[in-house]
């Protein structure tokens, strides 16, 4: 972080004869690295019965193809990693979590990639063949998440949807209308959502 503060003197005369006198001084703030040292010494003395997870996420959603983007993101990812290891040393019951899309961590920068996403990454692929809709990872998501808001349902689809649309299954109909992804798919059902009339409000 860098405080820039300027300071001018202009005398206003003929053009042929301007002159002026003009002084900027640079005030160097504290660095990143500050904050992260101190969050560093914070975290390790954190103890607490809760897990503590912190999440980051939408990093997608801010990158351009700027080089100096996709170096803080490596730098990001780096010191996530070096931060959870120090975490797990110390025993503090946290851990910081990026969230990051396969195709722009493969075009990030630095040597440790590799190690760090063969130590610390978990890869998720939430393709399933919908022809087995019972075996996808976004179908169980959605069951999962139907439960939160009412414990006795255990199939969305079975008890909410008719069995077939245009003589197909509706799980698999459902899925392929989208790209197999978690945002699409709960789009998808929260537009549905709005048409939709309850059974006791017929």
């Amino acid at each position: 972080m860098i405080a820039t503060s300027k300071r001018s003197f202009r005398i206003n005369v003929p053009s042929e004869l301007a002159s002026g006198l003009e002084r900027s001084t640079y005030e160097r703030g504290p660095q990143i690295q500050f904050f992260v040292d101190r969050l560093r010494q914070v975290a390790q003395h954190l103890r607490s019965s809760a897990r503590h997870l912190v999440v980051i996420d939408g990093l997608d959603d801010i990158l351009t193809s700027r080089k100096a983007q996709f170096d803080a993101l490596a730098a990001l990812l780096l010191a996530a990693s070096r931060l959870n290891l120090e975490f797990q040393r110390s025993g503090t019951n946290a851990k910081i979590i990026v969230l990051c899309r396969t195709d722009i961590y493969e075009k990030l920068p630095g040597a440790n990639k590799n190690k760090i996403r063969q130590d610390s990454a978990v890869h998720l692929d939430w393709y399933k063949d919908p022809r087995q809709p019972e075996d996808s990872n976004l179908i169980k998501l959605v069951n999962l998440r139907a439960q939160l808001a009412d414990s006795s349902i255990t199939n969305l689809f079975q008890r909410f949807f008719p069995s077939q649309v245009e003589d197909r299954p509706v799980s698999p109909f459902l899925l392929e209308l989208t790209r197999h992804t978690p945002r699409d798919f709960i789009q998808i059902l929260k537009h549905i959502q709005e048409f939709s009339v309850l059974p006791n409000s017929i």
